[in-house]
């Protein structure tokens, strides 16, 4: 704990140290530096592939069952991303998840002339998923330090906030002026970029071996049950990623608007996030968990009143808190417990649980789409969303 009474502690320059991590491994600080330069390239396409898709003559069902083809596939194959860290190392399986992107993003732009691109396009993105986060998360939980964990992630969160307030803007200008075949070139040359950070260290490791099928029984086992119910929480990312975008495009009418709104409420975010990490190391995180979920969860069920750019607006950076902040505690009580159980088999479970808590969210959300009213589907979709978001607060 701080001492309460420095002098520099009620000013910004005195919160600072407070709420940065100090004593980061140089393995951390290479994935704050490459992170920050996917998730730049990340952040100027990712809000806008669902409005892509969707401009390009896709329908809700449509986008929903794209994201259902990514996600099984992903079910399926994700321990293969268990043996290959395992095998290879945490920043191999990074490397090949961001050159698995691209090819993702290849395919996405080619289903402008042809819808069969989705194919491929699904295929590529649960491959890189398969490969990206398993590494990513690994890397993360074996290298940080226990009295940090909220820090850490509260900056790398806060890193990935501040690109995620250039990405938007830039991608949403791109976009709106030269089309999603420049955006996608520029992309792929800063997912390139972000592997140079990874290799200036290399990797030292024991190769051994990972259980396919262990990876699978471990998901049902009675002990990890309130786990699993937990990350089924992540099922609510999937309709603010995929359908949320689509929402405020409808209200805001263009990708231009639509960025500067994100990058606004993105700048706000950063700075409460900063100060979260720093009560995570000091608080209960599960206490701390319980409130910001209840939070988050109140932004979905609000988000049936909005119909206007300026609650649009509001909205969109409530939850963006609510989000950030339930993240922290969430994240790092799932990369204490890795360190503590084995690294590998707990990032793998905890991806697991979140993909099947995605699959539901989109079984449920088609079902939305096919039975309910048109003037409700909507409210009914955003409803779904703070009801899977209340179940973080079981970790």
């Amino acid at each position: 704990m701080s001492n309460g009474h420095n002098l520099h502690d009620h000013s910004f320059l005195g919160f600072l140290p407070g709420v940065l991590a100090r004593q980061a491994k140089s393995q951390i600080k290479e994935l704050f530096v490459s992170s920050a330069i996917l998730d730049l390239a990340v952040a100027m396409i990712l809000f806008f592939e669902p409005i892509y898709l969707y401009n390009q003559g896709l329908s809700l069902r449509g986008i929903m069952l794209f994201y259902l083809g990514v996600y099984l596939v992903y079910f399926f194959i994700m321990p293969l991303g268990g043996k290959f860290i395992k095998r290879h190392g945490f920043e191999h399986s990074i490397l090949l998840g961001s050159f698995l992107l691209i090819l993702y993003y290849l395919n996405l732009a080619l289903v402008a002339k042809s819808f069969y691109f989705l194919i491929p396009a699904a295929v590529f993105y649960a491959l890189q998923k398969t490969f990206y986060w398993p590494g990513y998360h690994a890397d993360f939980a074996r290298y940080g330090q226990d009295g940090e964990q909220g820090r850490e992630v509260s900056n790398i969160t806060v890193i990935i906030s501040l690109v995620f307030i250039l990405g938007p803007l830039i991608g949403g200008a791109v976009m709106y002026f030269f089309g999603f075949t420049v955006l996608f070139i520029m992309v792929s040359l800063l997912i390139i970029l972000s592997n140079i950070p990874l290799i200036l260290t290399p990797e030292r490791f024991e190769p051994s071996s990972f259980s396919y099928k262990g990876a699978y029984s471990r998901l049902f086992k009675s002990e990890n049950r309130r786990r699993f119910f937990a990350y089924l929480g992540f099922g609510e990312e999937l309709i603010a990623l995929a359908l949320w975008p689509i929402f405020m495009f409808a209200v805001l009418r263009n990708t231009l608007s639509t960025g500067a709104v994100i990058a606004l409420a993105t700048l706000i975010t950063a700075i409460v996030v900063l100060y979260i990490g720093k009560l995570a190391d000091q608080r209960n995180k599960r206490s701390l968990l319980r409130f910001t979920t209840i939070i988050y969860s109140i932004g979905w069920f609000i988000r049936i009143l909005s119909r206007a750019p300026l609650g649009i607006f509001l909205l969109d950076t409530f939850s963006r808190i609510g989000k950030n902040s339930l993240s922290v505690p969430l994240t790092a009580i799932t990369y204490n417990h890795a360190r503590e159980r084995g690294v590998v088999k707990n990032v793998v479970f905890f991806e697991m649980a979140l993909v099947v808590g995605k699959v539901l969210s989109i079984i449920a959300v088609l079902l939305i789409l096919t039975l309910v009213p048109l003037n409700l589907q909507w409210p009914a979709i955003f409803v779904l969303a703070g009801l899977f978001s209340l179940l973080y607060s079981l970790l």
